[in-house]
Protein backbone atom coordinates (compact mmCIF):
# COMPACT_ATOMS: atom_id res chain seq x y z
CA UNK A 1 0.00 0.00 0.00
CA UNK A 2 1.21 2.96 -0.80
CA UNK A 3 0.32 6.75 1.53
CA UNK A 4 1.23 10.22 0.50
CA UNK A 5 0.28 12.66 3.03
CA UNK A 6 0.11 16.21 1.76
CA UNK A 7 0.39 19.17 4.40
CA UNK A 8 1.72 22.44 5.30
CA UNK A 9 2.12 21.81 9.26
CA UNK A 10 4.56 19.22 9.50
CA UNK A 11 7.53 18.93 11.42
CA UNK A 12 9.70 21.34 12.49
CA UNK A 13 6.39 23.10 13.59
CA UNK A 14 4.85 22.36 17.36
CA UNK A 15 0.87 21.29 16.95
CA UNK A 16 -1.62 18.41 17.01
CA UNK A 17 -1.91 18.13 13.15
CA UNK A 18 2.12 18.39 12.26
CA UNK A 19 3.21 15.27 15.35
CA UNK A 20 0.18 13.55 14.86
CA UNK A 21 1.01 13.43 11.34
CA UNK A 22 4.64 12.13 11.78
CA UNK A 23 3.29 9.93 14.84
CA UNK A 24 1.01 8.27 11.73
CA UNK A 25 3.27 7.73 9.47
CA UNK A 26 6.13 6.63 11.01
CA UNK A 27 4.25 3.75 12.76
CA UNK A 28 2.48 3.50 9.17
CA UNK A 29 5.82 2.81 7.68
CA UNK A 30 7.01 0.41 10.47
CA UNK A 31 3.89 -1.92 9.60
CA UNK A 32 5.02 -2.05 5.77
CA UNK A 33 3.27 0.24 4.24
CA UNK A 34 4.79 2.42 1.71
CA UNK A 35 4.54 6.23 3.24
CA UNK A 36 5.59 9.39 1.83
CA UNK A 37 4.76 13.01 3.08
CA UNK A 38 4.78 16.14 0.81
CA UNK A 39 5.22 19.28 2.62
CA UNK A 40 4.40 22.02 1.00
CA UNK A 41 6.48 25.14 2.73
CA UNK A 42 5.01 28.51 2.01
CA UNK A 43 6.48 32.09 2.17
CA UNK A 44 10.09 30.59 1.56
CA UNK A 45 11.32 32.80 -0.53
CA UNK A 46 12.28 29.98 -3.07
CA UNK A 47 10.71 27.35 -5.41
CA UNK A 48 13.01 24.13 -4.88
CA UNK A 49 12.54 20.50 -3.73
CA UNK A 50 13.94 18.90 -1.30
CA UNK A 51 13.57 14.93 0.01
CA UNK A 52 14.99 14.00 3.25
CA UNK A 53 14.98 9.69 4.20
CA UNK A 54 14.30 8.57 7.82
CA UNK A 55 11.66 6.82 9.20
CA UNK A 56 9.81 7.85 5.90
CA UNK A 57 10.44 9.83 2.75
CA UNK A 58 9.71 13.52 3.42
CA UNK A 59 9.15 15.58 0.34
CA UNK A 60 9.23 19.49 1.39
CA UNK A 61 7.98 21.58 -1.51
CA UNK A 62 9.64 25.31 -1.07
CA UNK A 63 7.81 27.97 -2.70
CA UNK A 64 7.98 31.77 -2.48
CA UNK A 65 4.01 32.70 -2.10
CA UNK A 66 1.10 30.99 0.02
CA UNK A 67 -1.73 28.60 -0.38
CA UNK A 68 -4.27 31.74 0.12
CA UNK A 69 -7.54 32.25 -1.30
CA UNK A 70 -7.51 31.10 -5.06
CA UNK A 71 -3.34 30.69 -5.27
CA UNK A 72 -4.07 26.80 -4.30
CA UNK A 73 -5.75 26.37 -7.56
CA UNK A 74 -2.35 27.75 -9.05
CA UNK A 75 -0.58 24.92 -7.33
CA UNK A 76 -3.17 22.03 -8.15
CA UNK A 77 -2.39 20.61 -11.29
CA UNK A 78 1.74 20.79 -9.78
CA UNK A 79 1.18 19.17 -6.84
CA UNK A 80 -0.47 16.37 -8.75
CA UNK A 81 1.63 15.73 -11.37
CA UNK A 82 4.63 16.22 -8.67
CA UNK A 83 2.64 13.09 -6.80
CA UNK A 84 2.75 11.09 -9.60
CA UNK A 85 6.40 11.78 -10.24
CA UNK A 86 7.69 11.20 -6.84
CA UNK A 87 5.56 8.08 -5.85
CA UNK A 88 3.57 6.77 -9.09
CA UNK A 89 0.25 6.47 -8.05
CA UNK A 90 -0.64 6.51 -4.69
CA UNK A 91 -3.34 4.08 -3.11
CA UNK A 92 -4.02 6.57 -0.68
CA UNK A 93 -3.81 10.78 -0.62
CA UNK A 94 -4.52 12.40 2.72
CA UNK A 95 -4.73 15.69 4.37
CA UNK A 96 -5.48 17.31 7.84
CA UNK A 97 -6.05 20.79 6.95
CA UNK A 98 -8.85 23.22 5.80
CA UNK A 99 -8.60 25.59 3.13
CA UNK A 100 -5.45 24.49 1.81
CA UNK A 101 -4.52 20.98 1.15
CA UNK A 102 -7.60 19.59 0.59
CA UNK A 103 -7.80 21.44 -2.85
CA UNK A 104 -4.62 19.59 -4.10
CA UNK A 105 -5.94 16.25 -3.99
CA UNK A 106 -7.26 14.45 -7.41
CA UNK A 107 -10.55 13.83 -6.20
CA UNK A 108 -11.45 11.76 -9.19
CA UNK A 109 -9.96 8.63 -7.67
CA UNK A 110 -12.25 8.56 -4.96
CA UNK A 111 -9.18 7.66 -2.61
CA UNK A 112 -9.02 10.76 -0.95
CA UNK A 113 -9.02 10.62 3.06
CA UNK A 114 -9.29 13.78 5.17
CA UNK A 115 -8.52 13.85 8.97
CA UNK A 116 -10.54 16.90 10.83
CA UNK A 117 -8.57 18.13 13.68
CA UNK A 118 -8.35 21.89 12.84
CA UNK A 119 -10.20 24.66 14.95
CA UNK A 120 -11.03 26.59 11.66
CA UNK A 121 -13.35 23.94 10.89
CA UNK A 122 -15.05 24.62 14.29
CA UNK A 123 -15.47 28.35 13.29
CA UNK A 124 -16.66 27.55 9.81
CA UNK A 125 -18.83 24.68 10.79
CA UNK A 126 -20.47 27.26 13.40
CA UNK A 127 -21.05 30.18 10.77
CA UNK A 128 -17.56 32.31 12.21
CA UNK A 129 -15.68 32.09 9.07
CA UNK A 130 -16.51 32.77 5.72
CA UNK A 131 -19.65 33.79 4.22
CA UNK A 132 -22.09 31.59 3.18
CA UNK A 133 -20.40 30.87 -0.74
CA UNK A 134 -17.54 30.07 0.69
CA UNK A 135 -19.00 27.65 3.50
CA UNK A 136 -20.87 26.09 -0.06
CA UNK A 137 -17.61 25.40 -1.82
CA UNK A 138 -15.99 23.91 1.27
CA UNK A 139 -18.81 21.20 2.35
CA UNK A 140 -18.71 20.43 -1.60
CA UNK A 141 -14.90 19.80 -1.67
CA UNK A 142 -15.02 18.15 1.30
CA UNK A 143 -18.17 15.81 0.53
CA UNK A 144 -15.53 14.42 -2.27
CA UNK A 145 -13.45 12.92 0.62
CA UNK A 146 -14.12 8.73 0.01
CA UNK A 147 -13.50 8.58 4.50
CA UNK A 148 -13.45 10.90 7.41
CA UNK A 149 -11.94 10.57 10.19
CA UNK A 150 -12.49 12.66 13.13
CA UNK A 151 -10.62 13.26 16.36
CA UNK A 152 -12.92 13.27 18.89
CA UNK A 153 -16.50 12.56 19.38
CA UNK A 154 -17.39 16.75 19.11
CA UNK A 155 -15.68 16.71 16.26
CA UNK A 156 -17.72 13.98 14.80
CA UNK A 157 -20.83 15.51 15.37
CA UNK A 158 -19.88 18.74 14.01
CA UNK A 159 -18.82 17.24 10.76
CA UNK A 160 -21.40 15.36 10.07
CA UNK A 161 -23.97 17.70 10.77
CA UNK A 162 -21.82 20.44 8.23
CA UNK A 163 -21.25 17.87 5.62
CA UNK A 164 -24.72 16.12 5.91
CA UNK A 165 -23.79 12.78 6.06
CA UNK A 166 -22.40 9.88 8.46
CA UNK A 167 -21.28 7.09 5.95
CA UNK A 168 -17.55 7.38 5.97
CA UNK A 169 -16.96 9.29 8.78
CA UNK A 170 -15.09 7.88 12.21
CA UNK A 171 -13.68 8.64 15.20
CA UNK A 172 -9.85 7.91 15.86
CA UNK A 173 -7.72 9.41 18.59
CA UNK A 174 -4.55 11.16 18.34
CA UNK A 175 -1.72 8.69 18.69
CA UNK A 176 0.93 9.49 20.74
CA UNK A 177 4.29 7.12 21.73
CA UNK A 178 3.34 6.90 25.29
CA UNK A 179 6.58 4.89 26.18
CA UNK A 180 8.69 7.65 24.36
CA UNK A 181 7.13 10.24 27.32
CA UNK A 182 6.82 7.76 30.17
CA UNK A 183 10.58 6.88 29.69
CA UNK A 184 12.10 9.87 31.34
CA UNK A 185 11.79 10.39 34.89
CA UNK A 186 11.01 13.00 37.35
CA UNK A 187 15.29 12.97 38.02
CA UNK A 188 16.27 12.96 34.28
CA UNK A 189 14.19 16.13 34.01
CA UNK A 190 14.97 17.67 36.39
CA UNK A 191 18.79 17.43 35.13
CA UNK A 192 17.45 19.11 31.58
CA UNK A 193 16.31 21.94 33.03
CA UNK A 194 19.39 24.03 32.30
CA UNK A 195 19.00 23.23 28.71
CA UNK A 196 16.13 24.71 28.10
CA UNK A 197 17.35 28.12 30.24
CA UNK A 198 14.97 26.88 33.52
CA UNK A 199 15.73 27.75 36.77
CA UNK A 200 16.12 24.38 39.27
CA UNK A 201 14.34 25.73 42.31
CA UNK A 202 10.66 27.04 40.69
CA UNK A 203 7.79 25.09 40.05
CA UNK A 204 7.71 24.88 36.33
CA UNK A 205 4.86 25.70 34.42
CA UNK A 206 4.86 24.91 30.53
CA UNK A 207 2.62 26.38 27.49
CA UNK A 208 3.08 24.82 24.42
CA UNK A 209 1.46 25.84 21.40
CA UNK A 210 1.96 28.00 18.24
CA UNK A 211 0.93 31.82 19.05
CA UNK A 212 -2.08 32.12 17.36
CA UNK A 213 -5.13 33.81 19.54
CA UNK A 214 -7.49 30.86 19.29
CA UNK A 215 -4.53 28.92 21.22
CA UNK A 216 -5.37 31.75 24.16
CA UNK A 217 -1.63 32.87 24.80
CA UNK A 218 -3.15 36.20 25.81
CA UNK A 219 -5.20 34.35 28.33
CA UNK A 220 -1.78 32.71 30.03
CA UNK A 221 -0.79 36.41 29.87
CA UNK A 222 -3.44 37.84 31.87
CA UNK A 223 -3.11 34.61 34.34
CA UNK A 224 0.30 36.12 35.32
CA UNK A 225 -0.52 39.46 35.58
CA UNK A 226 -3.09 38.60 37.92
CA UNK A 227 -1.03 36.23 39.68
CA UNK A 228 2.08 38.50 39.60
CA UNK A 229 -0.30 41.79 40.91
CA UNK A 230 -2.57 39.80 43.25
CA UNK A 231 -0.31 36.98 44.42
CA UNK A 232 3.16 38.17 44.60
CA UNK A 233 4.20 35.18 47.14
CA UNK A 234 2.56 32.68 44.55
CA UNK A 235 3.79 33.91 41.35
CA UNK A 236 7.45 33.74 42.87
CA UNK A 237 7.17 29.84 43.42
CA UNK A 238 6.24 29.55 39.55
CA UNK A 239 8.28 29.64 36.50
CA UNK A 240 6.48 29.70 33.14
CA UNK A 241 8.06 29.21 30.25
CA UNK A 242 6.63 28.98 26.53
CA UNK A 243 7.02 27.03 23.66
CA UNK A 244 6.31 27.66 19.88
CA UNK A 245 6.62 31.63 20.92
CA UNK A 246 8.54 31.67 17.15
CA UNK A 247 5.33 30.12 15.52
CA UNK A 248 2.38 31.56 14.77
CA UNK A 249 0.51 34.81 13.57
CA UNK A 250 3.46 37.61 13.65
CA UNK A 251 1.47 40.67 15.08
CA UNK A 252 -0.09 38.62 17.69
CA UNK A 253 3.15 37.08 18.89
CA UNK A 254 4.83 40.52 19.23
CA UNK A 255 2.07 42.24 21.06
CA UNK A 256 2.19 39.10 23.73
CA UNK A 257 5.81 39.16 23.58
CA UNK A 258 5.40 42.75 24.86
CA UNK A 259 3.09 42.16 27.38
CA UNK A 260 5.58 39.55 28.84
CA UNK A 261 8.87 42.01 28.34
CA UNK A 262 6.48 43.33 31.30
CA UNK A 263 6.22 39.98 33.92
CA UNK A 264 9.45 38.09 35.87
CA UNK A 265 9.53 34.31 35.66
CA UNK A 266 9.72 33.80 31.89
CA UNK A 267 11.64 31.32 29.47
CA UNK A 268 10.47 31.91 26.07
CA UNK A 269 11.35 28.88 23.19
CA UNK A 270 10.92 30.19 19.97
CA UNK A 271 11.12 26.08 18.93
CA UNK A 272 11.86 22.79 20.72
CA UNK A 273 13.05 19.92 18.26
CA UNK A 274 10.42 17.48 17.97
CA UNK A 275 12.88 14.90 19.89
CA UNK A 276 13.48 17.23 22.38
CA UNK A 277 9.72 17.79 23.56
CA UNK A 278 9.23 14.34 25.69
CA UNK A 279 12.71 16.34 27.82
CA UNK A 280 11.12 19.90 27.94
CA UNK A 281 7.66 17.97 29.71
CA UNK A 282 10.10 16.17 31.88
CA UNK A 283 12.10 19.18 33.25
CA UNK A 284 8.36 21.06 33.92
CA UNK A 285 6.12 20.34 36.54
CA UNK A 286 2.51 21.06 35.33
CA UNK A 287 1.18 22.23 31.59
CA UNK A 288 -1.13 24.57 31.19
CA UNK A 289 -2.89 24.73 27.90
CA UNK A 290 -4.75 28.05 27.86
CA UNK A 291 -6.56 27.50 24.36
CA UNK A 292 -10.42 29.10 23.37
CA UNK A 293 -10.70 25.49 21.52
CA UNK A 294 -9.06 22.25 20.55
CA UNK A 295 -10.23 19.45 18.71
CA UNK A 296 -7.79 17.12 20.47
CA UNK A 297 -5.42 18.26 22.29
CA UNK A 298 -2.07 16.25 21.51
CA UNK A 299 -0.24 18.77 24.21
CA UNK A 300 -2.06 17.57 26.64
CA UNK A 301 -2.00 13.58 25.65
CA UNK A 302 1.61 13.79 25.76
CA UNK A 303 1.59 15.54 29.17
CA UNK A 304 -0.46 12.83 30.59
CA UNK A 305 1.32 10.42 29.06
CA UNK A 306 4.95 11.88 30.61
CA UNK A 307 2.77 11.98 34.47
CA UNK A 308 2.22 15.92 34.46
CA UNK A 309 -0.38 17.23 35.62
CA UNK A 310 -2.78 19.04 32.77
CA UNK A 311 -4.24 22.77 33.47
CA UNK A 312 -7.01 22.75 30.17
CA UNK A 313 -10.34 24.12 28.88
CA UNK A 314 -13.54 22.56 29.46
CA UNK A 315 -13.77 22.53 25.36
CA UNK A 316 -13.87 20.35 22.25
CA UNK A 317 -12.11 17.23 22.25
CA UNK A 318 -10.08 17.94 25.30
CA UNK A 319 -12.90 17.86 27.35
CA UNK A 320 -13.13 14.03 26.33
CA UNK A 321 -9.90 13.05 28.18
CA UNK A 322 -9.36 15.68 30.51
CA UNK A 323 -11.81 15.03 33.40
CA UNK A 324 -11.71 17.70 36.49
CA UNK A 325 -10.41 16.03 39.50
CA UNK A 326 -9.67 12.99 37.84
CA UNK A 327 -7.57 13.36 34.79
CA UNK A 328 -6.48 16.93 35.54
CA UNK A 329 -7.93 20.58 35.97
CA UNK A 330 -10.77 22.04 34.03
CA UNK A 331 -11.61 25.52 33.17
CA UNK A 332 -14.19 27.31 31.74
CA UNK A 333 -13.03 28.59 28.08
CA UNK A 334 -11.80 31.98 27.64
CA UNK A 335 -12.32 32.26 31.21
CA UNK A 336 -8.96 33.62 32.54
CA UNK A 337 -10.58 34.24 36.37
CA UNK A 338 -11.28 29.84 36.37
CA UNK A 339 -7.89 29.36 34.34
CA UNK A 340 -6.30 31.08 37.52
CA UNK A 341 -7.93 29.26 40.28
CA UNK A 342 -7.26 26.07 38.72
CA UNK A 343 -3.83 26.78 37.69
CA UNK A 344 -3.45 27.57 41.64
CA UNK A 345 -5.31 24.54 43.29
CA UNK A 346 -2.46 22.33 40.92
CA UNK A 347 -0.12 24.33 42.72
CA UNK A 348 -1.15 23.68 45.99
CA UNK A 349 -1.91 19.93 45.54
CA UNK A 350 1.57 19.50 43.60
CA UNK A 351 3.20 16.30 45.07
CA UNK A 352 0.28 15.20 47.29
CA UNK A 353 -1.12 11.93 47.10
CA UNK A 354 -4.02 12.76 45.12
CA UNK A 355 -1.87 14.51 42.48
CA UNK A 356 -0.03 11.89 42.35
CA UNK A 357 -3.10 9.44 41.92
CA UNK A 358 -4.70 12.04 39.29
CA UNK A 359 -1.41 11.64 37.62
CA UNK A 360 -1.20 8.17 37.22
CA UNK A 361 -4.84 7.98 36.34
CA UNK A 362 -4.49 10.14 33.55
CA UNK A 363 -1.20 8.34 32.26
CA UNK A 364 -3.31 5.22 32.33
CA UNK A 365 -6.12 6.97 29.98
CA UNK A 366 -3.59 7.56 27.31
CA UNK A 367 -1.58 4.68 27.63
CA UNK A 368 -4.82 2.56 26.81
CA UNK A 369 -6.59 4.70 24.41
CA UNK A 370 -4.01 6.62 22.81
CA UNK A 371 -0.90 4.55 21.86
CA UNK A 372 0.59 5.01 18.03
CA UNK A 373 0.33 1.69 17.20
CA UNK A 374 -3.33 0.58 17.78
CA UNK A 375 -4.38 4.19 16.21
CA UNK A 376 -1.99 3.48 13.23
CA UNK A 377 -3.65 -0.38 12.37
CA UNK A 378 -7.50 1.92 12.86
CA UNK A 379 -5.92 3.94 10.44
CA UNK A 380 -5.00 1.09 7.91
CA UNK A 381 -8.59 -0.40 8.20
CA UNK A 382 -9.96 2.50 7.06
CA UNK A 383 -7.10 3.04 3.94
CA UNK A 384 -8.10 -0.92 3.20
CA UNK A 385 -11.96 -0.55 3.29
CA UNK A 386 -11.21 2.73 0.81
CA UNK A 387 -9.20 1.17 -1.67
CA UNK A 388 -11.47 -1.80 -1.27
CA UNK A 389 -14.31 0.25 -2.64
CA UNK A 390 -12.60 2.28 -5.00
CA UNK A 391 -10.80 -0.08 -7.40
CA UNK A 392 -7.63 1.77 -9.23
CA UNK A 393 -9.14 2.89 -12.06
Amino acid sequence: MKVVTIATDFLPKIGGISNHIHYLNKYLAADGVDCHVLQIVERAGRNSLETTEGDYPVHRLYIADDLADMRKLKYRGRIIQLVRRLVGEPDIIHTHELLTTEYLVDWNTGRWVWTNHTSQFVKMAGGELGGAFKRWVVKRVLRKAAAVICVSEEVRRLTEEFLGRSEGVAVVSHGIETDRFAAIGREDGVKHRSTFGLPGDRLVVLISAQWRKVKGIHLAVDVMNSLQREAPELYDQLWFVFAGSGLGDASYAEEQRQRLAELRNVTLLDTVKYEDMPYLYAACDLVLIPSLYETAGIVALEAMAGGRPVIGPRVGGLQEVLKDGHTGYEFEPGNSEDMMYKLTDAVNEHGSRGSLDLRERARKHVTESCDCKSVAQTVRQIYEKVISENPAR
